[in-house]
């Protein structure tokens, strides 16, 4: 059995500012100065956290506020003398929005269409597309196990975690669309003794 430790990203750019999404690529949106200190503070709580040997793997998204935060906790935990294995992981970045970039905070977003489960947005993956990115994650995390140390730690982004907690928690997709919050920025959602 594993323990698996799902991260969101600390409080980027975008998190503060929608428009900085007009004037950067979403892989290249930083952290703020707060989302640092957010992301060093989780390293610490992670630390408290880690089951039995404490030894883990840290996979990361590659987008930058995603790999800027995996390297701060990262950077906590070798202060304590825990040196993870970090792989990036291009299944585990956030849904690409394309075009609804364009739409949200116009006159023309309607919620319940444009944030329908199987809704594709033009240049952009829908719900269901990038829940199938977690199950393969998943399923490569399965193939690995046997390999894996008993901690597990996946920082990604919001929506890819909501995806992920309902795959591993089997959630209906109306339960999905009716709890629209994401987790918090570094926020941690554990999974003791995960079993695939």
């Amino acid at each position: 059995m594993k323990n698996l430790y799902l991260i969101r990203h600390g409080q980027s750019e975008g998190n503060v500012n929608s428009q900085i999404y007009f004037a950067k690529n979403d892989d290249e949106i930083e952290l703020t100065s707060l989302g640092a200190e957010q992301s060093i503070a989780c390293g610490k709580q992670l630390y408290d956290r880690l089951k039995s040997d404490k030894q883990c793997v840290l996979f990361y998204s590659p987008f930058k506020r995603a790999k800027d935060t995996a390297e701060l906790i990262d950077g906590q935990l070798i202060k304590q003398g825990i040196y993870a294995e970090m792989i990036e992981e291009p299944l585990i970045h956030e849904r690409t929005w394309g075009e609804l970039n364009n739409l949200v905070d116009t006159p023309n977003f309607d919620r319940k269409k444009h944030f329908d489960f199987y809704y594709r947005p033009l240049g952009g993956e829908s719900f269901s597309e990038c829940y199938q990115r977690v199950i393969l994650f998943f399923h490569e995390l399965n193939r690995m196990k046997d390999d894996l140390p008993d901690n597990i730690i996946v920082v990604s982004h919001g929506e890819w975690m909501r995806l992920a907690v309902m795959y591993l928690r089997r959630y209906t997709i109306k339960y999905f669309l009716e709890y629209r919050t994401n987790p918090s920025n570094c926020e941690i959602i554990e999974f003791s003794e995960f079993e695939w």
